[in-house]
Order: C-alpha cells, then structure tokens, then sequence
C-alpha cells in the first residue's frame, strides 16, 4: 500500500501505486514546493458533507449542526475551566509553600525567644526597618551621624574602598544608637519587620545593610546613591562588585545588650 503524506489518500497496489503518487505529487505540489492535495481534500469533505445535507431531513442536519457547536463550545469551556484549575492549584502550591516557609520562622524565633527571652524587650525597643525611610537625618538629633559623614568621608569616597567603608559603619553605628534599629546578638542580626522580631539570614542582612545605604543616599552623599545604584543592577556581571560593596558596607551596629540597657 501505497500513501500521501499529506492527505492521507492512499493506493493498495503497490507497483502502481507508486507511479500514482507520483503522479499525485506532481499534480498537487505548488510553486513553492507545498502540497495543495490537503486543501483539496478538505473541498472534497465539505461538499460531500453539503451533499449529504442536502439529503437530509433539513431540522436533522440542522440538531447535526447545533450538537456538534454546542460541543465545541463546552468543549472550549471545559479546556478554559481545566486551565482555570490548573493555574488555582499552582496558586495554591505557592501559597503552601510560603506557609511552610513562615511556620519554619516562626518555630525557630520561638526557639530564640526560649534561649535568649530579654529578646521580648525589643519589640518595644527596636523601630521597624522601614522607618529608616522615613528618616530626615537633617534634624538635630542626628547631628552626630551628619558629624561623621561630613568631616571624616574622604575627598573621593566610594563604598568600595576600606577609608570610605570604615567611616560609614562608623556613620551607621551612631545612627542605630540615636534610632535603634536591628542588634547583634553575638554574630545573630535581629531586626523588627512591622511590629514582628525577624532573626537575618545573610540575605536578609544584605537587606537590612542596602537600607542603611539609602538612607545616607536620600540625604544626598554622593557615595552612597552610586551604591545604591549599583545595587540594584541586575546583570550578572555587577555580582561580584555588588558582593564586594555589600561586604565593605556590611554593618556595624550594637549588642543586644547595649541596646536593652539603655
């Protein structure tokens, strides 16, 4: 047996068949190397299913018509529903995910609170992380931070350099004394996320450190904008650099006793 590949038309005779599908091809294959035989059997199938219609009982081939939209049409609704589903699972999965991921924390805070409880007294002590965006370290109580910034910088600063690095931790440090904002427990950073204790994890601390940036960067040191800036570059590239600056940048703040104490 013989076939086209393209419509499906077939001969059994072998021999023949072959001098047939070549005929066929040369028949139906168009200018541009495609195959018209799949067009022409489709005219092929309409008229024979118009001539069948017009054999049949018109109210007949019209239900024939209608069923055959109306499956389509729930067929269509059920393909909708099934992606409608899918994408609510995936939802779903996501969501369970970011549970399990906040119960973790969440037991493991309780286990911190259990080892160390003078924690408790942070959630009245320290200010939420977001407040540092708030902050306008032109009033006089940050005096002594502007102090630093302003006089010990050097001429060219970068957050890249040691000099340049040092002097703002040295900055950061008497800021989180004026407004306490996250503390050390030995090499533990705790910060207060909204009115909740949150233990840092390294990217966390990189969070809690690209805040401190922005502050300084909000009030105008030219240091600390380009830094900012730098930070948030997404090329792969800049990785390292951002590495380094972090790391440079990484801060310098108090005990939790020297905070509780105060």
């Amino acid at each position: 047996m013989v076939s086209c590949l393209n419509c499906g038309r077939t001969w059994s005779d072998e021999k023949k068949g072959r001098n047939s599908l070549s005929q066929h091809k040369s028949r139906y294959t168009n200018s541009d190397g495609t195959m018209s035989c799949i067009s022409k059997e489709k005219k092929n199938e309409k008229r024979k299913a118009a001539e069948i219609i017009k054999k049949t009982d018109p109210v007949v081939a019209v239900a024939a018509v209608e069923q055959q939209n109306n499956y389509e049409k729930n067929h269509n609704k059920l393909m909708e529903k099934n992606e409608q589903l899918m994408e609510k699972m995936d939802q779903l999965l996501e969501e369970n995910k970011k549970m399990s991921e906040n119960y973790d924390e969440l037991k493991e805070m309780v286990s911190e609170f259990v080892r160390k409880p003078q924690l408790l007294i942070l959630v009245d002590k320290l200010y939420p992380l977001s407040s540092l965006r708030e902050l306008d370290l032109k009033t006089p109580a940050f005096k002594p931070v502007l102090d630093i910034l302003d006089n010990e910088l050097p001429e060219y600063a970068n957050l890249v350099q040691a000099k340049t690095g040092t002097i703002h931790r040295k900055a950061v440090r008497k800021l989180n004394e004026i407004q306490p904002t996250a503390v050390k427990d030995e090499e533990t950073i705790f910060y207060k996320q909204g009115d909740i204790i949150t233990k840092a994890d390294n990217k966390q601390i990189d969070k809690v450190t690209e805040e401190f940036i922005d502050v300084f960067a909000n009030s105008g040191y030219e240091y600390a904008q380009k830094a900012s800036k730098d930070l948030k570059s997404k090329r792969a590239s800049d990785k390292t650099f951002q590495n380094d600056l972090l790391k440079n940048a990484r801060i310098d703040i108090q005990q939790i006793e020297d905070v509780i104490y105060v």
